[in-house]
């Protein structure tokens, strides 16, 4: 799951790195972009970081990007993101997410002083965030319906570089038992069924 949100908020810093000079009015995307990207990590770093062990990961990830004059951006996105036994070929554990993202600015402060631009939005996300199935078990972890994260993102006017990140949920609706568990909680179980 760290994966994906990691990539949602790549997506969200491009929504919120527009000048707010753009942010006038509603109606067509000032831009939009599909994406369908394919690619393989073998040995996968972040496996091989988090749990000490080479697996092969096959990803696809596809979807549609809007930004619009408001700066408020859509994402649709689907992922399908295999992980695989290097020396035997099977299938460790497939990972399918889908939904939408909505993602609304809500305050922009600039302190030139500092040198820095605090941005603070929302993100409200539908759909499933979270499903993992091991071949021959069946589903081991299923997040599904809403969820709001409000982000605090500060960010290094001279040289882009974000300085910190902050998170909080809100209106979580559905089942989401992985955001009840800790990150070393949820790191533990993927880390088993990826071999560890």
């Amino acid at each position: 799951m760290r994966r994906l949100w990691t990539a949602l908020v790549v997506v969200a810093l491009v929504a919120t790195a527009v000048p707010t000079a753009l942010a006038a009015g509603g109606g067509r995307p000032l831009e939009q972009e599909r994406f369908d990207d394919r690619f393989v990590d073998d040995p996968d770093p972040f496996v091989l970081d988090e749990c000490g062990v080479e697996v092969r990961t096959e990803f696809h990830i596809w979807g549609t990007f809007r930004l619009y004059p408001n700066m408020t951006a859509r994402n649709h996105f689907n992922t399908h993101i295999v992980s695989k036994n290097p020396d035997t070929g099977g299938v460790l554990l497939v990972e399918r997410n889908a939904g939408n993202v909505l993602s609304e600015p809500v305050v922009e402060i600039i302190d030139e002083e500092a040198g820095t631009l605090t941005v603070m939005f929302e993100d409200t996300f539908k759909g499933v965030p979270l499903k993992w199935r091991v071949p021959g078990e069946g589903v081991v972890l299923l997040d599904a319906g809403t969820v709001t994260f409000n982000q605090t993102l500060v960010i290094d006017l001279a040289t882009d570089e974000v300085i910190s990140f902050d998170e909080t949920l809100s209106d979580v609706h559905g089942p989401h038992p992985s955001l009840a568990l800790s990150e070393t909680e949820r790191t533990d179980i993927f880390c088993g069924l990826m071999g560890a």
